[in-house]
């Protein structure tokens, strides 16, 4: 089963994530190490995405490890202080699929330690 499926148990997942975004004022995206094209794309497609539709969002991509032959895509965010994963939402992009809902401080939206 994948995220993009009609399950139930996904679409409860893409709520969960849109959530935890929604909830958010800083959102880090980052990737797996030695990224592919895929996941270069993917990261700053989804930053895009996420700056169209909360643009009072600050949306900040990690890594700066891709390879020369996908320069085209364009430079990566400037080095991101310490202070700025304080209270972000990290979303961690893997080989398998995006993680959610980890905040930098791992506290829930309740405010529980997770």
């Amino acid at each position: 089963m994948g995220i993009g499926t009609g399950n139930p148990a996904d679409r409860a997942v893409r709520e969960q994530i849109f959530q935890c975004i929604a909830d958010a004022q800083t959102v880090v995206l980052c990737r797996h190490v030695r990224p592919d094209g895929d996941a270069v794309g993917s990261t700053k497609g989804f930053a895009a995405l996420l700056r169209a539709g909360f643009p009072d969002k600050r949306v900040l991509v990690i890594n700066s490890d891709s390879a020369d032959y996908l320069a085209f895509t364009g430079g990566e965010d400037a080095p991101i202080p310490a202070d700025a994963y304080a209270d972000a939402l990290v979303l961690c992009w893997t080989v398998r699929r995006p993680t959610a809902c980890q905040s930098a401080g791992a506290h829930g939206r309740d405010g529980r330690q997770d």
